[in-house]
């Protein structure tokens, strides 16, 4: 639902898939972050980052799985990317 101030849904759809589809959110996004950085005192792109996978254990209804052969179970493996702030 959108404000009353606003054009109809379908001229706002085809707007905004055209603008994520010529990367434009990614763009505004981009700046956004770069500007939110800078007001807390941080630098504008982070100058590192790490990527981290850990093995998590599930239930059986879990969701899909990997197997570990180094402790014979069946567990998930999650990614998790961090950025350095500093």
């Amino acid at each position: 639902m959108l404000p009353k101030d606003f054009p109809p849904y379908s001229t706002v759809q085809r707007y905004f898939y055209a603008w994520r589809d010529d990367g434009r959110w990614k763009t505004i996004n981009h700046i956004l972050l770069m500007d939110a950085r800078e007001a807390a005192g941080r630098k504008a792109s982070p100058t590192a980052g790490v990527i981290d996978s850990q093995s998590v254990k599930t239930t059986e209804a879990g969701g899909p799985r990997g197997y570990a052969i180094r402790n014979q179970e069946q567990e998930d493996h999650r990614l998790e990317q961090i950025n350095l702030w500093r």
